[in-house]
């Protein structure tokens, strides 16, 4: 008996959850390695370090407080919150996390295909080849990715509750059930208007980039309706629209981060980009094939994209954008193969707005996990287009062709995204990797030199390091302190404490079998010269000088240290030497 014939003598209860069991098991099945994977880079600032995880009267700072210093996201902390007081520091249970979320929204895909008319198989066939596609590998595996896959589990579930409203049920005298909906034509009821306002607020919650809520539920007004060319037939996501502005202007105003925080100190980057907007719509187009690339060739995947800042549209990869943008507007007007797909395409668009860094610079021009919610309308619209074009046929052999290939695409995909975990294994496999494909990365090289600094591997953290300091133009003032400090205790071949710190006591213990003293004088002067009242460096210099006899110098610095006192944020971080 084929497998079709068998799936159609299921019981139908058994038939309407078959899908969901085969997307959950693909997605876990791809991600079944990653629950050995240490936390790494931002993991260890957000979760390992983060004593306001610990203890329950610190919830309410915790949800008052930006994640890493950053971004505001009180649902990410508030998760990780209950994650640690269930399982501790366990690995296995905040990997698991993400790839519950996942195979979750693997599934919401699916079920939002279907509930927008779309063919049911096609719905299938998008939600798994996007479920275990190795672009979300780093989103997935990398514990602090959960507010991306928060984003699409909450928008997606607000879509899911306004759905029935777009197509509102009436009585038997043809009126609209709902007394709301009686008042107002085409209005949401207030009871699933409401739930989908908390969905919407929880996304926001979770990323910023959730203000394109109400825009996706505007596109999907436009796909579903048979008014969608009637302007009025829009005005009932008013609301949204609303919650959206006062989400941005909170942003901007209590928070003062904007939708994206950027902070390069890259001169051609604040020359040629952030005050730039030609450039950096120029820019943006030439991601566009560089994305599409990856999505159907996903190979060179790492952390901490180099891409570079174009000033000119006669470049390929702007022509390319172009090219892309100009089709896809041409989809868009004439509608030639159909609704899905200029659907898709409008989603596509307005998803990826907030990260394009046309309206606001951005700290990332290209990142993968800029199209994990933008590729969920595109994957869905054009495989609608795909099948359909498939049915014209009128044979079941290129059905079944279609599927076959479904099934090794998913196959090959979900292989290609286990492989892929594994170069997330830990810090030096992440890094590594970056360095493999962008060998001036400095963020790279500073990861990797301060964590074999911290397991008392100095030769292979100077190497590291000294890379760093001369491809580090982009790293924050407080990583460029951290760099010189850590060379200095190199150094001075000084022994940190397991987790990293040193104090005055250790540098005056390690100074009488100090080899460089010089070139640790250099780097601490270095450091107090990024910030002349950093109290550490200031302090570790007055010691070394009163060691050396030289009184003036001790002296000097002894009185820049008194003047301004440590305070809790005087380190770079809570990893910092």
């Amino acid at each position: 008996m084929r497998i079709t014939e068998q799936f159609r003598t299921l019981p139908p209860r058994q038939r309407a959850w078959l899908p969901y069991i085969v997307l959950t098991g693909a997605v876990f099945a791809a991600y079944a390695n990653v629950y050995r994977n240490e936390f790494v880079w931002d993991d260890l600032i957000i979760i390992i370090h983060n004593k306001l995880l610990q203890h329950w009267s610190d919830l309410p700072g915790l949800l008052g407080k930006s994640a890493n210093g950053i971004f505001y996201r009180p649902v990410q902390m508030l998760l990780y919150f209950f994650v640690y007081h269930a399982f501790g520091f366990s690995k296995a249970a905040f990997h698991g996390l993400n790839v519950l979320l996942q195979a979750a929204n693997a599934c919401l895909v699916y079920r939002l295909g279907c509930r927008l008319g779309l063919y049911q198989r096609a719905s299938f066939a998008a939600a798994l080849l996007w479920g275990v596609h190795p672009l979300w590998s780093e989103t997935v595996t990398y514990i602090s990715g959960t507010p991306s896959l928060l984003l699409v589990f909450f928008i997606i579930s607000g879509l899911l509750v306004l759905l029935a409203d777009f197509k509102p049920r009436r009585s038997g005298a043809g009126q609209i059930s709902d007394a709301f909906a009686q008042q107002i034509p085409g209005a949401f009821t207030p009871r699933k208007f409401w739930l989908a306002s908390l969905f919407f607020i929880l996304a926001l919650g979770s990323k910023e980039s959730a203000v394109v809520f109400p825009a996706l539920v505007t596109f999907a007004l436009f796909l579903v309706s048979k008014e969608r060319m009637r302007l009025s037939t829009y005005f009932r996501t008013w609301p949204l629209w609303l919650l959206a502005a006062a989400c941005i202007a909170e942003r901007l105003i209590l928070h003062d981060a904007g939708i994206i925080a950027f902070d390069y100190q890259d001169s051609n980057y604040a020359d040629f980009y952030q005050h730039n907007i030609i450039n950096r719509i120029i820019t943006s187009l030439a991601t566009l094939p560089a994305y599409f690339s990856l999505l159907v060739w996903p190979t060179g995947l790492h952390m901490d994209w180099h891409f570079p800042i174009f000033v000119t549209p006669w470049a390929w990869q702007v022509l390319a954008g172009i090219l892309i943008v100009a089709l896809s507007l041409l989809q868009i007007i004439r509608r030639r193969h159909g609704l899905p797909l200029t659907w898709g395409l409008l989603w596509f668009a307005a998803a990826i707005s907030p990260n394009t860094g046309i309206l606001m610079p951005i700290n990332a021009v290209f990142a993968e996990a800029w199209i994990y919610l933008p590729t969920i309308g595109l994957s869905l619209g054009v495989a609608h287009t795909v099948l359909g074009w498939v049915k014209t046929f009128h044979s079941k052999k290129p059905l079944i062709v279609a599927a076959v290939l479904v099934a090794l695409a998913a196959a090959g995909l979900g292989t290609k995204t286990y492989l892929q975990n594994e170069l997330l294994r830990d810090t030096v496999s992440l890094f590594e990797n970056t360095l493999k494909y962008h060998p001036e990365s400095p963020t790279a090289h500073y990861e990797l030199g301060f964590y074999y600094f911290k397991h008392d591997e100095y030769k292979k953290a100077e190497e590291q390091l000294r890379a760093d300091e001369h491809y580090g133009y982009s790293l924050d003032n407080n990583s460029v302190i951290s760099l010189h400090m850590m060379l200095a205790f190199i150094s001075l071949e000084v022994m940190p404490e397991k987790e990293g710190v040193l104090s005055i006591d250790d540098i005056i213990a390690a100074l009488p079998r100090a080899k460089d003293i010089p070139g640790a004088i250099e780097e601490l002067k270095l450091a107090q010269k990024v910030d002349p009242h950093y109290y550490v460096s200031n302090s570790f210099l007055a010691a070394i000088y009163y060691y050396l006899k030289d009184k003036k110098q001790g002296d000097y610095y002894k009185a820049l240290a008194d003047k301004n006192p440590p305070k809790n944020d005087d380190f770079p971080n809570d990893e910092s030497p």
